[in-house]
């Protein structure tokens, strides 16, 4: 009888058997078997791009630590890690006395201690791409310094957390890519002094954030549109995301008409009016905001405008009919809000929706290209789920623990995510935050 050890199967047969198993499984299982099968674990990226550090339990998670990582460090180019996941200590296992020397790309998710997140840069030197979310809030100042402190390492840097700008005037920054939650709009100017080679900028606000008159007046001082394409000549994709009646219309009209090489233009932005602008904003006063964007070939966005009792809904969604043919509309009566966007639906923005039983409208239109939902009633989740069929994260904001929806939520979420492959996020239990699902 003929016997085969697993060390001698072809190649093609190897790497079909790692198709059964999850990246982490076949590093846990596989990993020095020999130098062959090291080859095929490399060849699949399972050592280059280590994306599996989350969600382990802590024997594999030191196994990896001890007698994988020191072994393949110096040849991963990228890394994610999610310390929603993880203990504090962690993080500084995996950097600790070992150099990255090739990692390129890194993403954090919840880091919890400043030095750890430093230690993160000093044993890594070619590092290029940062993507650093859901600080600890407690060390958002110490977070901001070890960031600034290495920003001019980077050519593509994303922190959606609340951050004090912090830039040299005596260094020179590579950064082209650049996402930001904006502590104010005057920052705007800064990124653009500090950024030359600037190509695609995405910002947003605190919740918390509005202008007042002080503000304003600062940035009628210090933002000079007329040298924004001098300062920042390659800023061609510029992304928004401003969802609370934050930014006066006429701050966000001389924003946008200062970037006259821009390609591609998305935002979100609920509109807030000063007593120089009419209560609404037509589709013809947008459309003269975006005239001198001669180059512009990519719109997508949402409008969101303050609507008065009466006021006829139908005749505001003409004037933005007649300048896109690609646009729908609904009318929140919660909020009174009403809503105009493009299609297909924006990528990486989620849908709100506060109460889909009192939106008119809403069912009129094709939500095919949603996949990311805000609903802040449960009531009506059965139809929602139906009108939206390609969600992949629903975040449930809803805070009536009293309701009778509620003490049915789990299992119906539970169905759902069996039914529709939902990953799901309820930020109003920390039950349903570890039985259900996660927001990634």
């Amino acid at each position: 009888m003929m016997v085969c050890i697993i060390t001698d199967l072809p190649d093609l047969v190897v790497l079909e058997l790692f198709s059964y198993f999850k990246p982490v499984e076949c590093i846990y299982f596989f990993f020095d078997f020999d130098e062959r099968w090291n080859s095929l674990l490399n060849e699949k990226q399972f050592v280059a791009n280590v994306n599996y550090l989350s969600l382990l339990s802590s024997s594999t998670f030191d196994y990896i630590c001890s007698r994988v990582l020191p072994r393949v460090s110096s040849n991963i180019i990228s890394m994610s890690i999610n310390g929603n996941f993880m203990d504090g200590c962690q993080l500084r296992k995996i950097f600790h006395n070992l150099s990255f020397s090739k990692l390129k790309k890194l993403k954090l998710l919840c880091v919890l201690e400043p030095d750890d997140f430093e230690l993160c840069f000093k044993q890594t030197s070619n590092l290029t791409d940062l993507t650093v979310n859901n600080v600890n809030e407690s060390a958002a100042e110490q977070f901001s310094s070890v960031i600034y402190k290495y920003l001019h390492t980077l050519t593509k840097f994303e922190c959606r957390d609340k951050l004090n700008l912090k830039l040299n005037a005596n260094c020179h920054y590579s950064l082209t890519t650049v996402t930001l939650c904006l502590q104010s709009i005057c920052d705007l100017w800064i990124l653009f002094n500090y950024l030359p080679w600037l190509e695609c900028l995405q910002i947003g606000f605190n919740f918390e954030y509005k202008m007042n008159d002080d503000e304003c007046s600062r940035f009628e001082s210090c933002y000079n549109g007329s040298l924004v394409h001098e300062l920042v000549p390659r800023l061609t994709h510029f992304k928004m995301i401003s969802t609370m009646p934050q930014i006066d219309y006429s701050i966000f009209d001389r924003v946008i008409q200062s970037m006259i090489y821009l390609q591609s233009l998305s935002f979100d932005y609920r509109v807030h009016v000063s007593r120089s602008y009419h209560r609404s904003v037509s589709g013809l006063q947008l459309a003269q905001t975006l005239y001198p964007l001669a180059n512009l070939t990519h719109l997508e966005f949402r409008l969101s405008v303050r609507v008065e009792l009466g006021q006829d809904i139908s005749e505001l969604f003409l004037t933005y009919q007649c300048q896109w043919s690609n646009i729908s509309w609904h009318v929140d009566d919660v909020t009174k809000l009403f809503y105009v966007y493009t299609r297909p639906w924006m990528k990486s923005v989620s849908f709100t929706i506060f109460d889909y039983d009192r939106s008119r409208n809403i069912e009129m239109n094709n939500f095919q290209d949603v996949t990311l939902l805000c609903l802040f009633t449960t009531a009506s989740l059965d139809r929602v789920i139906k009108h939206f069929p390609s969600i992949t994260h629903l975040k449930l904001s809803t805070t009536s623990y009293q309701s009778p929806s509620f003490s049915t939520m789990e299992e119906r979420l539970r169905t759902l995510q069996h039914c529709v492959h939902l990953s799901i996020f309820a930020h109003f239990a920390a039950l349903f935050r570890t039985t259900v699902g996660s927001f990634t």
